[in-house]
Parts: C-alpha cells; structure tokens; sequence
C-alpha cells in the first residue's frame, strides 16, 4: 500500500488559516534525510499563504504561513520543542497521533483478559461458584506477571513483505505448529493429575471429569480450536533467529504489545515450570472438588442437572484446562519466553473468516489481524524491526527503510542484530 502526499488532512485553526501536521519519522529513517534544525526554537519556514505545518508529535510549528510543502526534496526537520523527526513534504497519513518506540512507556499495564464459560451464571449456586471463579482466574493471573510492552516475531523477510502489505499478521490453528508436542504435553500433564484425584473422587466429581474430559482440548475436532501467533520477548536472541528467523536471514518484527488487548483475543505468558504447571492442575480439581461438595448437600445429581448446575460446571472446567492446554509448554522451551495471542473460534461463526496455506502433506487453517484502521492508525502496532545478522547489514536496511516508507510505517525504528550467526 503506497501513499501519496496531499492536504486532505488539513484542518482549520481559525477562519483564514490551515493546519498541516508533518509526518513523523523514526530515527534511523530520519537518519537517511537531509535534516534541518533551528536553534533557539521558533519555526524553520515562513512564507505569505495560509498554512502552517505542525509537528504532528506537539503542534509545534515548523513552517509558518506556507503556499504548500517546501520545494525541497529528501528533506527533514528536527522539531525544536519535542525533538521528533519529520518530514518536510508529506503530511502525517493518520488522524490521531502515531506511537513510537520512545512512547512505549507511557501509558500503564492493560488488564487480562479471561475467556470463561459463562452458564453458571444462570443457575441457583451462581454466587458460589462466582467464588470459586475468582479465586481460579487470581490465581492464574499471577502467573502472567506484567506484560512486556514489546513483543516481538521472528519470520522471513518474504513474509515480512506480506505482512505489511496486508497490513496483518497470521494467527494459525495451534494443532498446527511447528512443535506438534505441544498440546500433547499439556493434555498428558493434565491427564496425569486428574487420575490421581479421580481415586477419590465423589460420584458427581467424577460425572464432571467424565462429561468434560480430562484434558478438555480436541486438537483434530473440526467443529472448533484456537488460533495463535507467537512472540518472544527478546528482539535479539540466537536461538530465534535459527528456529524462526529463516536461519538469521530474517527479521523479528517489534509490537507494541499493549496494542493487542481487544475483546475475544487472548495474551498469554506461556509457563514452563512444571512444578507451576502442576500446581495450577491441582488447584482447579481441588475448588471444583470442594463446589461438587458443597452443591451436593443441597441438590441430588439429578437435580444438578436439571437445575444445569452440572452442565455448567463441565463448561466451566473445561474453560481452565483450555486456558492451561495452550499455555503450558515443556521446560526444555524456556529460553524462548514465549507470549501468545490466541484467537478462539468455532466453525458457526469462522467459517468464511478461515484461510488456509499449504505446508508439506497439510493444510493449515490461519486467519489475519489487524489492529487498526490505517485511518486513526497503522493497521498493525509495529514499532521496531530488527533485521538478522546478515553480511550485507546496510543493504538490508536500505530496502527495509524503503519498504517501510512505501507501507505507511515510517515511524518504524529499524536496528541490526548483535547476533555471532554468519549466513
């Protein structure tokens, strides 16, 4: 998607004057330009029309009484009160202010999100099990500590070509990736535990783990799954770049992770510590236990069923085993630091939504996301890219430079590795 500069943006500040606020670049494409600085402040431009061009970072203005843009060419201005880089002849392409990488510490953790099984709330003993649900979530939320405000995504330079100029990225059905012992080491895990309680279980208890299943997870069901992209926290980490990073010839895209929390989408830290792992497993079976208890000293089982005391109570189960199936991972990954965004979707309501690409002997079902309009703001809340540790570092950064600008993203901050790897 290229862009082409013009005065749409323009807007009046009083009845004979018009605002033009400049577009923003990030440092190291600022670095490509020919820059201009006024020292002591006050504009660098002046002429006898009716436009002022305005930083589009503070409104200060750059260029006061202007015809139209400057008639320079590979030009940019430094602004003399916020110290932001902008250019000199394009407008800025989005209504509200576009965030950058110097912006990341600004605004304040966002809350998780949790995707629950909400039937419970229509049966008799809802408050009760309102508690419990409480105490389960808390419990989990500890375990996601404080979000990183980058996240970043390793991948190929062809598919960083795509990504931008789509404007989203790819969320892939988790049955699906790379790692295929992923969901089988979180549903053998859960597995485990829940026969250790399922020994002296009562008779609802065990009804429950009955008609919820164990681990809760039917990676080969048609009729549902998950949809995941993943993250590490490190932009710079060998072991990424060779799993990832087409072997260190790729680039890790930097998000602004912040960005990522809208309805129906998950962020999850994925746990490696089985002893972590375990405890959560067993905490889960222990307040269920204890409510099947509790319940049943009012209502028989059959009631509870009739009540849809039970149904809920095996929707709900099987929210948190869901919940810990895609979020435990082996010990031997920890060095990854992986977060995710998981997209859960069912075949009623995705199936027009869900692509599919080839890979090998399968078809991998995916969709893309976008966080923004292009309008208001990028589509995608990409902040940093940081390339591999290639032979050829400023060739590579040129034609990224240049892509960037050609997308819409020249706030983009673009850095090299540090990485020994040699390709």
């Amino acid at each position: 998607m290229s862009y082409v500069s013009s005065l749409f943006t323009i807007s009046r500040v009083s009845s004979s004057m018009k605002q033009v606020p400049l577009l923003a670049l990030s440092k190291s494409l600022a670095s490509t330009y020919g820059c201009l600085v006024r020292e002591g402040g006050g504009p660098l431009l002046s002429g006898s029309g009716d436009i002022n061009l305005v930083c589009s970072r503070c409104s200060n203005p750059i260029g006061t009484h202007m015809e139209g843009f400057p008639p320079f060419i590979n030009a940019a201005a430094k602004c003399s009160k916020c110290d932001a880089n902008l250019h000199l002849t394009k407008a800025s392409h989005y209504k509200l202010r576009t965030q950058m990488l110097a912006d990341i510490e600004d605004s304040a953790p966002p809350e998780a999100y949790f995707l629950i099984d909400r039937m419970f709330e229509k049966t008799p003993e809802a408050g009760l099990i309102q508690d419990v649900v409480f105490r389960l979530t808390e419990k989990f939320s500890e375990t996601q500590t404080e979000r990183p405000r980058l996240f970043y995504h390793y991948t190929s330079v062809e598919a960083l070509h795509s990504i931008l100029g789509k404007g989203a990225i790819w969320a892939s059905d988790i049955a699906f990736l790379n790692d295929s012992s992923e969901l089988s080491y979180a549903s053998n895990l859960i597995n485990s535990v829940t026969e250790e309680f399922e020994k002296e279980g009562s008779e609802e208890f065990l009804e429950l783990l009955k008609r919820a299943g164990r681990s809760a997870t039917e990676p080969t069901s048609a009729a549902s799954g998950y949809l995941v992209c993943c993250f590490c926290v490190d932009g710079d980490l060998l072991s990424q770049w060779r799993a990832y990073g087409d072997g260190g010839k790729g680039v890790a895209l930097g998000f602004d992770s912040h960005d990522f929390t809208v309805p129906d989408i998950l962020v999850r830290r994925v746990l490696y510590d089985e002893r972590q792992q375990n405890e959560l497993i067993i905490n889960t079976l222990r307040e269920f236990r204890e409510l099947i208890i509790n319940i049943s000293k009012k209502y028989t089982a059959q009631e509870m069923d009739k009540n849809k005391t039970l149904p809920a109570l095996c929707g709900l189960f099987r929210s948190f085993m869901t919940e810990y199936s895609f979020t435990f991972k082996h010990p031997a990954f920890s060095e990854e630091n992986e977060w995710r965004i998981i997209v859960p979707y069912d075949r009623s309501n995705w199936l027009g939504r869900i692509l599919f690409r080839p890979s090998k002997s399968l078809l991998i079902p995916y969709t893309m996301m976008a966080f923004g309009d292009h309008v208001d703001k990028p589509s995608l809340p990409l902040l940093e890219l940081v390339h591999g540790p290639t032979l050829h570092p400023e060739l590579l950064k040129k034609s990224l430079h240049l892509l960037l600008e050609q997308q819409g993203y020249e706030h983009v901050e673009v850095r090299g590795s540090s990485a020994p790897l040699r390709v």
